[in-house]
Parts: C-alpha cells; structure tokens; sequence
C-alpha cells in the first residue's frame, strides 16, 4: 500500500484542534515573548538553569547533540524528521534556523544532503557543514532553483521572520528553490505575540498546494499547549 502524501485533504486528529484563526492577528510583542521564555526557562530554578546551560555548553564543545524537551520538538523529531530520513525522495533538505538545540539535527540527516540556513553568524556553529550565512530570502543566491526535495521553516515566523513582505520574499524563495513535488513545513505558534501576520494571507503562500503528512495523517497539526505550535505541511 502506497504511503505517499495526498493532497488538498485536512485531517485533525482527535488530539488536536484547529488553529485559532478567528483571532484578529495581533502585533508582535518583544516584552510578552521574552517574558513567556523566562517564564519557561525559570521553571529550572536559578540553579538547574544555571546547570543546564553549563551541560549544554560542555557538550557542544566535545560534539555532543542537544535537544529542546518540549511537545512540539518531540513532535518534530520523533514524527516528522523519520519520514524525511527514510524517504528515498528526500535527499536535500534545507532546514532554516540554527541554535544549540538543532545542533543534533545534522547527525540525524547524516545521509542526507543537508544544509542549514541562520542569518545571525554564531549560530553557523550549530549548523550543518553545509551551512549558509544569510536571511531565507536570499536562498536562490546560495541553492539552485529546482533542487531542493524538502525545506524546514521551524520556528521562523514570529521570530525573527516578523514582516509580511519578507514572509512574502522568503516563501517564495522556497517555492523557487524546491523542485516539483517538493515539501515546504512551516512551524509556527498560533499566538497573537508570535503571530504578527497569518501566513495563509501571504500570497507566495498560494502557490504550494497544501499536503496532508500520512503519520500526522492532517496538513495543519496543532500541539494545544501554552505554545500552540502548529506544524503546516505544503507541497509544490
């Protein structure tokens, strides 16, 4: 029996919901991100926060691999990222956005063709050796049209990713970059903080079609947690 995704069909799970967006769209607040990140980093206590970033720091100085404990990552990694690493069809993938936790994530696309993509310098060393100085706009000036199987856009929108006319260069971007049949995902959090646009209004958007992922079995996933991440899966 064939596995392959199906198009232009939306399947939610029971566990999920729909995003929220009857929601106006609100403008992006600084202040409330950095106060829900402290929160969340503060529930360690002084001491286990201070002992986590020492762990961390350790590990990446002798090659270790770090990952971030949260629902929306586990979905990430124990879900989605199998179905890329098993898939004949995926072999170059382009994930955008680096930090200490995707640090392990070139280990696990090792037999892939694997670049990463983070405008901000210091972060390349969390990077794929493949990796790619710059904005995701700016991707047809490092990757040719057409030869991209499958590109990751994690955690970008709301987070450094806040303009909609640049949301409107990088998704097109993609679209060029990938070939046809190629998966664009797009993880974001369906908060009015971390949702300064609604990326089904930003017209480049429009040109993928939107893909149901078969072990999500649904194009739009949400995890109904504090963060309301949403995974959304697109194909060109």
């Amino acid at each position: 029996m064939s596995m392959s995704p199906s198009l232009n069909q939306t399947v939610i799970p029971a566990m999920t919901v729909q995003p929220s967006d009857s929601r106006p769209p609100a403008p992006a607040s600084p202040d409330i991100a950095q106060a829900r990140l402290k929160g969340m980093r503060g529930k360690r206590g002084v001491v286990g926060d201070s002992l986590h970033w020492l762990g961390v720091r350790l590990g990446i100085a002798y090659n270790g691999s770090f990952y971030y404990p949260s629902e929306d990552r586990s979905i990430l990694e124990c879900l989605i990222f199998p179905y890329y690493q098993l898939s004949r069809e995926h072999q170059r993938i382009v994930f955008v956005g680096t930090a200490w936790y995707t640090h392990g994530y070139t280990r696990m696309f090792s037999r892939k063709i694997y670049t990463t993509v983070d405008p901000n310098p210091a972060n390349a060393a969390y990077g794929a050796e493949q990796h790619i100085v710059d904005v995701v706009g700016n991707l047809e000036r490092h990757i040719a049209p057409g030869s991209v199987d499958t590109i990751f856009l994690n955690g970008v929108v709301g987070w450094g990713l806040n303009a909609r006319d640049e949301a409107e260069t990088a998704f097109a971007a993609c679209y060029r970059c990938l070939r046809k049949g190629g998966h664009f995902l797009i993880g974001w959090n369906d908060l009015p903080e971390h949702r300064p646009f609604r990326i089904e209004e930003v017209e480049s958007l429009g040109k993928f079609q939107r893909l149901v992922f078969p072990p999500l079995a649904a194009s739009e996933y949400l995890i109904d947690n504090e963060w309301r991440h949403t995974f959304s899966f697109f194909c060109k």
